[in-house]
């Protein structure tokens, strides 16, 4: 018996690095991450989004906390994306007053690389939960409010500064750089930067040197960039200039630095994501990655045949264990 079972043991040994090979490639399931924000003609950015195969983008009606009938669409190749725009379909967007809630879902292709609710269906994980995330979207005729930083990327930073990728404000005002604590609240600000009214991409904001010095060569800190308005006195405080709220939610974004040594020595190549199409209700609308000099991610592979993180591994271990338990039971 001794042989079969230093066979299993063998087995079980080997199925775990197969795991641990293959989970992080696995780990990049179906997903997207987007915040909060104001929209004057009814797009939505999503900060981050991974697809394992081609499929489709879905603004759907928020309809007591569970998904509606959809009101936009955008086609989404296979891999990750950045600053990913989708459109709520005109008419309903034109009813729309003051803010909604809407769901961002992601929905597999039939083939024929158009979107169709019937034969397209929501991508679901293997706990039955959907590959999407509700979204609180605000409606401003003097332009869009929205701050996204880094998505998948974790950015390399070797002097008191970061960068912030895009901003859009209606009004003068500040991006707020607050440390994130180990139990996920904000912490106090280590940093803002004054911007007017307008789109602005790959915003320095200056770091406080007491917070920049507490980080060992090595360590990530994650942070949150938070939107305030202006009060118009040409200094940031935290009682004066108010966060920029849509309904509840304050408009912000949290992201990764990690010190180094010398960040431009040690840059990766980044995502290269393709732009999609739109069709159906969605019109224009396009992918656009942007990426600072100063980013690393955990590379554009993913697991083409499972939506679920880790699926694959687990599947693997299970399989081989199996398989050794039968050829012991016969031996």
């Amino acid at each position: 018996m001794r042989r079969p079972l230093a066979l299993l043991l063998g087995l079980v040994v080997v199925a775990a690095a197969v795991t641990a090979v293959v989970t992080p490639a696995a780990a990049h399931g179906n997903h997207l991450s987007v915040d909060a924000q104001v929209s004057s003609d009814g797009t939505i950015v999503v900060e981050s989004m991974f697809m394992t195969n081609p499929g489709h983008l879905v603004v759907h009606q928020d309809r007591d906390g569970s998904i509606g009938p959809p009101l936009g669409h955008a086609s989404v190749s296979q891999g990750f994306h950045s600053d990913f725009e989708v459109a709520v379909d005109d008419e309903y967007w034109a009813d729309q007053n003051g803010t909604r809630t809407y769901w961002l879902v992601l929905h597999r292709d039939d083939g024929d690389g158009e979107f169709e609710p019937g034969s397209d269906t929501p991508i679901q994980g293997i706990a039955g939960q959907y590959a999407g995330q509700q979204v609180t979207v605000g409606k401003s005729a003097d332009g869009a409010v929205r701050v996204v930083t880094g998505g998948f990327t974790t950015q390399r930073v070797d002097s008191a500064a970061v960068t912030v990728r895009g901003v859009d404000l209606d009004r003068p005002g500040y991006v707020a750089l607050r440390n994130v604590t180990d139990d996920g609240t904000t912490g106090e600000v280590v940093g803002t930067k004054r911007l007017d009214a307008g789109s602005h991409d790959n915003v320095s904001v200056a770091v406080s040197e007491s917070f920049f010095g507490s980080l060992a060569t090595g360590e990530t800190a994650e942070l949150e960039a938070i939107l305030h308005a202006a009060d118009g006195d040409g200094e940031f405080t935290v009682d004066g200039d108010q966060p920029i709220r849509v309904g509840e939610e304050t408009v912000s974004s949290r992201f990764d630095v990690k010190k180094v040594q010398n960040a431009q020595a040690t840059t990766q190549p980044l995502i290269n994501t393709p732009e999609p199409t739109t069709t159906g209700a969605t019109t224009g609308q396009s992918s656009a990655t942007a990426t600072g000099p100063t980013a690393e991610t955990g590379g554009a592979g993913g697991d083409s045949q499972s939506a679920v993180p880790g699926f694959t591994g687990i599947a693997t271990v299970v399989a081989l264990v199996a398989g050794a338990l039968v050829w012991r039971r016969r031996d």
